[in-house]
């Protein structure tokens, strides 16, 4: 049996939304705090999809490489989150309007607990900085750490 590999399956997301508006001349729109926000919180429930998929498909095959596709993905999203502007509240008050507090906050919990898993601390400091902002707006009596 042929062996999986992990750059043809993500070829399924190397069309992400950046492409798709570059070649709708819409470039531009991908620069959009707001997009790029909603695009990484939403990758979490694709990224889950593609599980899926790939795990009832493929099983076993699937398994050897499953560590690397996540590795993949989440690492092309993180290139969202870390481009998104903290200086800026709207973003954060529309992602939360489009998706809801909970899928905000929850998408952002489980890239931190990735980058925890995998030892990118660095990368953790940008989402928590994410987290604390979502968090703050709507407990502004939170205490954060």
């Amino acid at each position: 049996m042929k062996d999986m590999n992990v750059d043809i399956i993500f070829e399924v997301f190397n069309q992400g939304d950046d492409i798709i508006y570059r070649n709708a001349g819409l470039e531009h729109v991908m620069d959009g705090d707001v997009i790029l926000l909603n695009t990484a919180v939403r990758g979490i429930e694709n990224y889950w999809k593609l599980d899926e998929i790939f795990t009832n498909k493929q099983g076993e095959r699937y398994e050897d490489i499953r560590m690397q596709v996540k590795v993949k993905y989440f690492n092309k999203m993180y290139g969202y989150l870390k481009k998104v502007g903290v200086r800026k509240l709207e973003p954060f008050f529309d992602t939360v309007g489009d998706l809801g507090y909970g899928t905000v906050e929850n998408s952002l919990k489980e890239y931190l607990d990735h980058f925890i898993e995998v030892e990118e601390y660095e990368k953790c400091v940008i989402i928590h900085k994410l987290l604390n902002i979502v968090k703050k707006l709507y407990y502004p009596e939170m205490e954060l750490v």
